[in-house]
């Protein structure tokens, strides 16, 4: 362990405490160092930094006065695990979304690599050490700036959005209330003052934004997340049916270890089966994800669930029924997905 780090412990040990540490506690903090060495970095400390270091037969601690602002390290720290976490944070984020954050992380990947460098930490090549797999993931698309600036400035945007379902352009005037990425997408959980209502907006499919000069409109927190949040999946609204799926002893060992819904209620079978219950409100998403799993799930309830599942699947098997006559899909006798 370097200066840097041992600096960087007797730091949070002292900030976090209010009573005085004692020197056995600190040595073995910094991995089992001498008393010395713990003395040595605080006179450092004390002597280069300035900080409000004191001395007792007891420990060590820092002398502020409570209403004074807690003294803090200058610059850039972190220990060497953070720094190579940090790296790998940045990584994850590029690969998920390119030159979404360029721009704004590129001081402080740079800053880091200096640090890391100091340290005799070298990582040639970590972006190649991480392979992130991308599903039908979407570009965020070229009014993702705009909308996040409108967003931490509080302010109203115009915005051009066309529909997905029916390809049909709306003028909207919304209130940004915050990014979701959800599913490999980015949203927009919005306050639409053109419908006096909270919307989601897919980011890609906005196609220009108008700052305004009018603040923002803010729904609190509460409110927003009973809105878009207690139920199942993207689609807003508050939850009005409680979906129970029963799963094969094979995938239970998978599901019960998701998350569905934070506040699902799981319960494993005496025969290995497993029974997953959340609530929801629009039935369209959650019966795409019920058919993801074929025969290794069977929708309990409600009934309507049940039926909208098992119409996918009739007409799923239906289509690869009738998969060796192509002029019969031709003249649409094959169900068209929704």
């Amino acid at each position: 362990m370097d200066k840097l780090d041992r600096v960087y412990i007797l730091h949070r040990e002292l900030s976090s405490r209010r009573r005085p540490v004692t020197k056995a506690r600190l040595a073995e903090a910094m991995g089992d160092c001498s008393v010395r060495t713990v003395h040595r970095t605080a006179k450092w400390m004390q002597d280069e930094l300035h900080a409000p270091i004191c001395f007792s037969p007891t420990g060590y601690f820092y002398d502020q006065h409570p209403s004074e602002p807690m003294f803090e390290l200058p610059g850039l720290w972190f220990n060497e695990d953070e720094l190579v976490a940090l790296v790998g944070v940045q990584t994850l984020l590029q690969r998920a979304q390119p030159g979404l954050l360029d721009e704004y992380l590129a001081p402080i990947a740079k800053r880091i690599d200096q640090l890391l460098s100091r340290r005799g930490i070298g990582l040639p090549n970590w972006e190649h050490r991480i392979r992130i797999v991308q599903m039908a993931g979407r570009p965020a698309g070229s009014c993702f700036g705009a909308v996040a600036d409108a967003l931490a400035r509080r302010q109203q945007i115009l915005l051009r959005y066309r529909s997905r379902g029916d390809g049909v352009v709306s003028t909207r005037t919304v209130s940004p209330q915050r990014l979701t990425h959800y599913r490999e997408n980015w949203y927009l959980d919005a306050w639409c003052h053109t419908k006096n209502a909270l919307r989601t907006f897919s980011l890609d499919r906005i196609e220009t934004t108008q700052t305004t000069d009018e603040p923002s409109f803010d729904v609190p927190k509460q409110s927003l997340d009973a809105a878009l949040t207690t139920s199942f999946g993207i689609f807003a609204g508050e939850p009005t049916h409680e979906a129970s799926l029963l799963f094969t002893a094979r995938r239970a060992q998978w599901i019960a270890d998701e998350q569905w819904h934070p506040q699902q209620q799981g319960e494993r079978l005496a025969d290995g089966r497993y029974r997953l219950r959340f609530p929801y409100h629009h039935s369209e998403e959650l019966a795409l994800d019920i058919c993801r799993y074929g025969p290794d799930v069977l929708v309990e309830g409600p009934e309507k669930l049940r039926e909208a599942v098992a119409e996918r699947l009739k007409a799923a098997a239906a289509l690869y029924n009738d998969g060796n006559d192509p002029e019969r899909t031709k003249r649409g006798h094959a169900p068209a997905a929704e």
